[in-house]
């Protein structure tokens, strides 16, 4: 039944719905496993595949990849993108922080974001 759910075809306005409604859960998966972890321990970075739930063709929709590791040091870009995105989560110092998520993942989250706009 689940996978029938997820293969009907939406409207537009739907499929846009869908989406933010993905990225909130999850936004808030990452936070909670972010909680679990100790600070600055990452649980996945990057993609690492597509999703088996979708369609082969389907190109948005990925895997994240298990990582059990320190955050990693961002770059100008990923900077860019959080400050576009996320400007609260940025240090008042300027300090360059430190991300579970790679670049990929930053410009997804920037793609999906621009989706309900």
């Amino acid at each position: 039944l689940i996978h029938f759910y997820k293969r009907q075809i939406y409207s537009k306005k739907e499929t846009m719905n869908q989406a933010v409604c993905q990225m909130f859960h999850f936004l808030l998966l990452l936070v909670t496993l972010a909680s679990s972890s100790p600070p600055g321990q990452c649980v996945w970075y990057d993609r690492c595949g597509p999703d088996p739930d979708y369609p082969p063709a389907d190109s948005q929709h990925y895997l994240m990849c298990s990582y059990d590791g320190p955050a990693k040091q961002a770059t100008a870009k990923m900077v860019e993108i959080v400050q576009d995105i996320c400007p609260h989560l940025l240090q008042q110092d300027g300090a360059v922080p430190s991300l579970c998520c790679s670049l990929n993942q930053l410009e997804d989250m920037q793609r999906n974001f621009e989706l309900p706009k």
